[in-house]
């Protein structure tokens, strides 16, 4: 990884003290940058549809497409899960509480309980698009 960024290998080491470290740091900036692409989609003025695919492609489509171009995306996913584990469950409660935010913001008249059972099926959509 380090020859495909244009560094020695041994030049990582100089700011971060071990794999995992590295590992973890990845994970942090990885999920800030996805959600950050989920708030700036929910935030368009876009139709209410747009704005929620908008937000799926940045947090789900964000990594499959991450990982679908990587030739260590299996290395990465196997050393890693446990280690990127908590940045990515913060993640997907920031991203279920900002799809949340932008279905009650859009006063489709759903009570929450219907709001919850939509939330669940656009969640449960646009993972199934993923994993196609």
């Amino acid at each position: 990884m380090a020859n495909e960024a244009g560094l020695a290998k041994g030049t990582i080491y100089l700011y971060f003290d071990s794999k995992e470290e590295l590992f973890a740091a990845l994970a942090a900036k990885l999920c800030q940058e996805s959600l950050g692409g989920v708030e700036t989609a929910l935030a368009e003025p876009e139709p209410l549809p747009r704005r929620l695919a908008g937000a799926l492609d940045a947090k789900i489509g964000h990594f499959h497409r991450l990982l679908s171009g990587s030739a260590h995306a299996a290395e990465l996913l196997d050393e890693s899960a446990s280690i990127a584990a908590t940045h990515l469950d913060q993640l997907d409660r920031a991203f279920r509480a900002a799809i949340e935010r932008a279905l009650a913001g859009a006063k489709l008249g759903l009570g929450a309980r219907a709001r919850a059972e939509l939330l669940l099926q656009i969640l449960a959509a646009g993972y199934c698009v993923a994993r196609q």
